[in-house]
């Protein structure tokens, strides 16, 4: 009966058999999957921060700087990104989205501004021509 005691408490069953295979497969195909997540984090961060960086130098002079501004944070943002360093990363990324955010927000606010001094009708096909075209304006 005492020996039934002590070997009932040693965690040989915990560690081996098929479940325990089962969980570290699962884990290992968790692992893959969180890496194969952050390259793709990665990637999107990247391209955010190199497309941010390109609208902001190709606006014109009259765009209102606060936009500017929040353009050239995002590419800051996706700069500093260190996918090495993954709570960080994941922070940045979060960061990110909200400054992603706050950059459509001030697209919108300066296409309602194109709209209003009545450069022309302004919508997601024209926009290039009424950017060009506002630029033609203040010359």
């Amino acid at each position: 009966k005492s020996s039934l005691v002590l070997t009932a408490g040693l965690p040989h069953s915990a560690n081996s058999g098929p479940a325990y295979e089962r969980k570290k497969q699962r884990a290992k195909d968790s692992r893959v999957k969180l890496n194969d997540s952050i390259e793709r984090l990665s990637i999107a961060i990247s391209l955010a921060g190199s497309q941010s960086q390109q609208r902001a130098s190709s606006l014109p002079s009259g765009t209102d700087s606060h936009l500017i501004g929040v353009m050239k944070e995002c590419a800051e943002i996706s700069d500093s990104a260190k996918k090495w360093d993954r709570p960080e990363f994941v922070g940045t990324a979060a960061t990110l989205i909200q400054v992603l955010n706050g950059q459509c927000e001030a697209l919108m606010r300066e296409l309602t501004r194109l709209q209003t001094n009545g450069i022309m009708r302004v919508d997601a096909t024209t926009l290039p021509l009424a950017i060009s075209k506002e630029q033609n304006v203040k010359r």
